[in-house]
């Protein structure tokens, strides 16, 4: 039972809601003069049971309650959640269309249903209003072009069924408000796919590999909205391997001139896109860029783009913001925010292994090895998580001089090789092989040989996009 659909569901309602549906439901029936109380005595019965600790919901049990004095018959309360199911979902709609900020569907399904009623001039009246409130708020985000489309819609609908053979119907309106809609959401999954290509190894997708080489937008089209040129340039942004610092800067000082005129949910997306493109510059050799991407880190910090849920922080963001910390020198700041962060990350199975990766990260930089070595988790769910814990893990078996170090390096090389052939895309695979074939280097090194360091220093200069670049070349340096 606690499993159900409908416990489920009611389990996320808060007390006022709990109580509100209790009265929707009484006044539905009563509405409809039925006699029958036992979805009401259900209902009654489940919220009684979420508020009561250690309650167990047995099925007989409940069904005596819903059903007092009647002998138990198969289906008969399965029939009845059924019932409550259909009731529940019709209560949270009705809250969810008169909540804030639905004036304008409200509106819209207000001239459909006196459209419906052949009302036309009361239609009319209303059709202008909601003309008048699409065109007063600013258009922030995708929906809110669909909302003028929507009305321009209407408009052409009521002119073409007053056609006085003048006019244009309204079809420029709403061909405009359509096409920008259009390539919003376009470019929303176009630019989600592209992010995901440079994290992970896709199936091969012909349709969407033609498309995204054939999408562009003109210039004419760009100019309609600030919200449509920042995601026009993420796209063009994303489409190449490695961007440009000068694309970077550009992305940086549109969402600066433009943030007032991007809704909030769409400023945080947009934001994590600016993000994204600094690390890729770091990773393919830009380290100078680091603490630039800190201080970026810690303004989104404070502006709330970073977490989900009220104060909750996903797991790439948790590891991103600690490692980008201590890669730019920031090391107590970057205690600090773990141990703030600790408790706060989104997926209960990862929190502690999350929290124990980046921990051992710390106390790397703060040359407490062995401790290090002690915290660092076995395994992780992702391949990110993975290859920064097997490098650490390196790292600290080079500083401690561990006779397990060439094992473990070679054991790498060949898990590099492996992933490389099924799952790890080149982005993963160029920094990771690069990294091992460097350290196998080191390893092999003797102390003391100038000519050996210097070379060593050389070859890891020109590999740009070698993860943990810096390190390696104090160590060879150390030579």
């Amino acid at each position: 039972m606690e499993k159900s659909y409908l416990f489920e569901v009611l389990s996320c309602l808060s007390s006022d809601e709990k109580s509100g549906l209790l009265r929707f439901v009484k006044l539905e029936y009563a509405e409809h003069k039925k006699t029958e109380q036992s979805v009401q005595r259900l209902l009654q019965y489940l919220i009684a049971a979420l508020e009561s600790e250690g309650f167990v919901l047995e099925k007989e049990q409940v069904y005596h309650a819903v059903f007092p004095g009647q002998a138990m018959v198969d289906g008969k309360l399965e029939k009845c959640m059924v019932e409550a199911n259909r009731q529940l979902r019709h209560y949270l709609l009705y809250r969810y269309f008169v909540a804030d900020g639905r004036e304008l569907d409200r509106q819209y399904a207000w001239v459909k249903i006196l459209e419906s009623r052949g009302l036309s001039d009361w239609r009319q009246q209303n059709l202008q209003k909601l003309q008048k409130m699409t065109a007063q708020s600013e258009a922030q985000k995708a929906d809110d072009y669909y909302d003028r489309f929507r009305c321009d819609f209407l408009l052409h609908q009521h002119e073409a069924a007053y056609n006085r053979l003048k006019g244009d119907l309204h079809v420029p309106q709403a061909l405009q408000s359509l096409r920008t809609f259009y390539l919003l959401k376009q470019l929303e999954l176009l630019n989600a796919y592209l992010l995901q290509k440079k994290v992970t190894k896709l199936p091969e997708d012909t349709g969407t590999e033609a498309l995204l080489e054939a999408f562009s937008i003109q210039n004419d089209a760009l100019q309609e909205s600030p919200v449509l040129l920042i995601a026009y340039k993420i796209f063009l942004l994303l489409k190449h391997d490695t961007p440009s610092l000068e694309q970077f800067r550009e992305l940086s000082d549109l969402l600066r001139t433009h943030e007032r005129s991007v809704a909030p949910d769409l400023l945080k997306e947009y934001h994590t896109y600016l993000r994204n493109t600094c690390a890729f510059l770091i990773n393919a050799g830009a380290t100078h860029l680091m603490e630039e991407l800190h201080q970026l880190q810690r303004d989104n910090l404070g502006r709330g783009y970073l977490y989900h849920e009220g104060d909750k922080i996903s797991a790439s963001a948790y590891i991103s913001v600690a490692t980008t910390a201590l890669k730019s020198g920031n090391v107590h700041w970057a205690y600090e925010f773990i141990e703030a962060h600790r408790g706060r990350i989104i997926g209960d199975n990862e929190q502690q292994d999350l929290y124990r990766l980046n921990m051992a990260n710390c106390l790397f930089a703060l040359q407490q090895y062995d401790k290090a070595l002690d915290l660092l988790p076995p395994v992780f769910d992702y391949l990110n998580y993975t290859l920064l814990g097997k490098r650490l893990e390196l790292k600290i078996l080079y500083e401690l001089e561990s006779d397990l170090l060439s094992y473990k390096a070679n054991a790498f090389k060949i898990f590099i090789s492996r992933a490389s052939q099924k799952f790890m895309p080149d982005t993963l695979r160029v920094p990771n092989g690069e990294f091992i074939n460097l350290l196998l280097q080191l390893i092999g090194s003797q102390p003391g040989n100038k000519q050996r360091s210097e070379r060593l220093t050389q070859r890891i200069k020109a590999k740009p996009m070698s993860a943990e670049k810096e390190w390696l070349l104090e160590k060879a340096a150390k030579l």
